[in-house]
């Protein structure tokens, strides 16, 4: 639940938001970021109440893992959509490196 809740905040650049609108971003990005502490446990919970021994863990895993899967097809479209701006920054990235050496 923890693990990438850096890269919240890391695709600001990628998306192209303007510097005006970053807190906008961040105000709607970090309720939606964070909702899983609310909603993951809840659900937890309550399928290992409802569903005794290993078929409530079972579900609850299933849950997580069709979850990951959602969250692997968004990340690919999301390279897609933004595979050229990520070009973009890493070339410009590597201009500044040049420039400063």
């Amino acid at each position: 639940m923890y693990a990438i809740q850096a890269l919240h905040y890391a695709i600001l650049e990628e998306g192209d938001y303007p510097t005006e609108f970053t807190g906008t971003a961040v105000a709607i990005i970090a309720p939606l970021g964070y909702s899983s502490e609310v909603f993951v446990p809840i659900v937890a919970g309550y399928l290992l109440d409802h569903f005794s021994g290993a078929l409530g863990y079972q579900l609850f895993f299933g849950i997580l893992a069709t979850l990951g899967c959602i969250g692997l097809i968004a990340t690919i479209i999301w390279l897609s959509i933004t595979k050229e701006k990520r070009k973009m920054i890493y070339e410009s990235k590597k201009l500044k490196a040049k420039e400063a050496v």
